[in-house]
């Protein structure tokens, strides 16, 4: 087996604390908000929190497809409870990484073609960007009709 590239295991770590850092992150948004009993909307009504979370996973299945060269599934499959969504991300951001582990050092220099051209480390910033943006709406989302009621 060869060396990984030196890009790709900070990429898929910065991907995972995305999700699972106690705060700024997708599960401090979940056990704030999920973990108390908050209703987070329908995940069908676009700029509910549930649709936000629902939204990253299908996005973050698109950019990971794009990357790989493949099509991303159906987001008609994805599950609808919160926990079961986010389990699913980092399932997706461990098959993204398997994947990036097979790859030679040149696939890390190609350009990723996403609406444009992106180096590898900007698709990731992309991807963790996304991430962060919506975890940051489903807390928002929350604060906001809790302050409306």
């Amino acid at each position: 087996m060869h060396q990984p590239h030196p890009n790709h295991p900070p990429a898929i770590t910065l991907l995972r604390h995305a999700v699972t850092l106690p705060w700024e992150s997708l599960d401090q948004a979940l056990k704030q908000h999920v973990d108390a009993g908050v209703i987070l909307g329908d995940a069908t009504t676009p700029g509910t929190a549930h649709w936000h979370l629902r939204h990253i996973t299908e996005i973050f299945q698109l950019h990971s497809a794009t990357l790989r060269g493949t099509t991303p599934p159906s987001p008609d499959a994805l599950p609808t409870d919160p926990r079961a969504l986010r389990d699913l991300l980092l399932a997706d951001i461990n098959t993204l990484d398997a994947w990036l582990t097979q790859q030679d050092h040149a696939f890390f220099d190609r350009p990723v073609i996403y609406g444009r051209s992106h180096s590898f480390l900007e698709m990731v910033s992309v991807m963790l960007q996304h991430i962060t943006w919506h975890a940051a709406a489903v807390h928002y989302w929350v604060c906001w009709r809790r302050d409306q009621a």
